[in-house]
């Protein structure tokens, strides 16, 4: 499956995972890692897939999910391999669909 680009999701996890260590590399050792928010829900990709009453893309927001679990080990990864660093995940998936929910 294609979306939004993007054929494999797997390799999408090692570009910020060598990012992440070129920072470390410049001396910082505090970083927040920002998950994806539910993409699926943006007013472009209900009209592409024609949502019904303006109900989220499943497909893509599922897509959204396994990347964002795929960063959650990743950051987990990097806080035992580069001890004195602090990565720290901010889950803007959970907080945006929470937001939608409570509009």
């Amino acid at each position: 499956m294609n979306i939004l680009g993007f054929k494999h999701l797997g390799l999408i996890g090692v570009l910020p995972n060598e990012s992440s260590k070129n920072l470390y590399n410049a001396n910082v050792r505090k970083v927040i890692v920002m998950w994806l928010a539910p993409i699926g829900c943006a007013p472009h990709y209900l009209w592409q897939y024609q949502s019904k009453n303006g109900k989220c893309v499943k497909e893509i927001n599922d897509m959204i999910n396994e990347f964002n679990f795929a960063m959650r080990y990743m950051v987990q990864e990097l806080n035992q391999e580069l001890a004195d660093a602090n990565f720290i995940f901010c889950d803007a998936f959970e907080a945006s669909m929470e937001i939608m929910k409570n509009r």
